[in-house]
């Protein structure tokens, strides 16, 4: 497999993150047991109205009752973190939807088993299948939601290449005799509406040293409408309607 820069930039950060998963599983239970407790305290201090008027004993009953929750939500956590990574180290742009989200979850899976069977060899600390399923729900959700990221920015830019497609198509029909891009065209009109208000504007922009193009434009709020399009040439002037089917 060729890898790219930024394939290469993923992998290291994922095995720099699997080695401080290591880290964190090489502590031992009394420093996992605080490392947890400090953050039930703060989840007490930030979410509970009054907690520090609490009495101690009431305090650490919290802490004991968040305690499970939190250990399981930051396993959760760092493993959809390590999905993440492994999917920027394996993604192909054509790749199947099947193996972007399968080899991810199936390597941090993988890991979080011998992370689990790691945790048996450590004072206070246990390996736990319910673990490994948490660890790999966690990586399977944090892989969906960046896959699923990709798909709509695959399906927005397919859109906009099919709007380009048709802005070129409807010029070269007005018989415009000059290659053509309809990315530009549709740039140049962004750059000519910023920062307008609302309402029905004829734009004239230079659009090539000796080509003027004459927008007819209205805008509403977020969009715009493009009606009509002279352009204004040494060859001739052509025209585009684009409400015209």
């Amino acid at each position: 497999m060729k890898y790219n820069k930024r394939k290469r930039l993923f992998l290291v950060l994922a095995i720099i993150w699997m080695v401080m998963i290591f880290g964190f599983s090489s502590r031992d239970g009394d420093l996992s047991g605080e490392d947890s407790g400090r953050v039930g305290r703060l989840v007490g201090e930030w979410f509970v109205p009054g907690f520090n008027e609490w009495s101690e004993v009431k305090q650490n009953a919290f802490i004991d009752k968040v305690d499970f929750p939190i250990r399981k939500t930051a396993h959760a956590t760092e493993y959809a973190i390590l999905g993440i990574l492994f999917l920027g180290a394996i993604y192909e742009v054509n790749q199947r939807k099947r193996y972007m989200i399968g080899i991810p979850w199936l390597l941090g899976t993988t890991y979080a088993g011998t992370d689990e069977f790691h945790q048996l060899f450590v004072p206070g600390r246990s390996g736990q299948i319910r673990d490994v399923m948490i660890d790999s729900c966690g990586v399977f959700a944090g892989v969906l939601i960046v896959a699923c990221v990709i798909n709509y920015k695959k399906k927005a830019r397919k859109n906009m290449n099919e709007l380009y497609e048709a802005i070129e198509k409807k010029i070269k029909d007005a018989g415009y005799p000059r290659k053509i891009s309809g990315a530009d065209v549709y740039n140049d009109i962004c750059d000519q509406i910023d920062g307008k208000e609302n309402g029905t504007y004829i734009l004239l922009s230079k659009f090539e040293d000796d080509v003027v193009f004459e927008y007819h434009i209205t805008i509403q709020d977020e969009d715009f409408n493009l009606g009509i399009l002279t352009m204004k040439t040494p060859e001739g002037v052509f025209e585009a309607d684009f409400d015209a089917e």
